[in-house]
């Protein structure tokens, strides 16, 4: 799963007779990927397509293949690996907001 965090603070700002109000913040983009690289990580199947049919035998079974994992001779193990991507790791930011009231 993935969440964010976000930190502000707002301040008031008097010019005259005229107010403000300021905010600051701190955006934390996908945080529990900041506490735990394991975390918020996205997931893709190994490969679409895990078996072939070949046909029907004598008895009227199907007869399937498992395909290798594309590019090797090797069968899966897994289901799932994780994507790693730039996209799936945390980022942060910072901002102000100045509203007229």
């Amino acid at each position: 799963h993935r969440f964010d965090l976000r930190v502000a603070q707002d301040f008031m700002i008097r010019a005259g007779s005229n107010s403000y109000k300021l905010q600051g913040f701190l955006d934390v983009l996908n945080f529990g990927n900041l506490i735990n690289s394991e975390w918020g990580v996205g997931e893709t199947s190994v490969q679409n397509n895990l078996m072939n049919f070949e046909g029907i035998d004598a008895n009227g079974n199907g007869m399937f293949t498992i395909n290798n994992i594309p590019g090797t001779s090797d069968f899966p193990t897994t289901t799932y690996r994780p994507i790693y991507a730039l996209s799936q790791t945390w980022s942060a930011q910072i901002g102000i907001r100045l509203s007229f009231n």
